[in-house]
């Protein structure tokens, strides 16, 4: 029963984030699209929140996993691994037994 409950707190969480996740991408889309723009106070707020939750994740696996440099153009997979991890792990805890 008690283990059910931690499951189930542990899988929404895991939900918020990957939500966070694509938050995060559609805002760095918006960035680097638009340079100039601002987002208003309310949602800095919320850009700032899902930003300190999502950046130290994806920084620790841009530390360990260099960006791929094509000529002059650098990716980095950081953001993908984070949220291909959280996807699977996400999805482990749903599946873990209800006892």
């Amino acid at each position: 029963m008690i283990l059910g409950i931690i499951y189930d707190v542990i899988g929404v969480a895991l939900q918020i984030f990957i939500l966070m996740m694509w938050i995060r991408l559609i805002v760095d889309f918006v960035r680097s699209a638009r340079p100039g723009w601002r987002p208003s106070p309310l949602f800095l707020v919320v850009f700032s929140v899902i930003y300190a939750v999502t950046d130290p994740p994806v920084k620790l696996v841009s530390r360990v996993i260099k960006p791929v440099r094509f000529g002059s153009v650098s990716i980095d997979f950081a953001w993908t691994i984070v949220l291909i991890v959280a996807i699977i792990v996400s999805n482990v805890v749903v599946s873990l037994p209800r006892a």
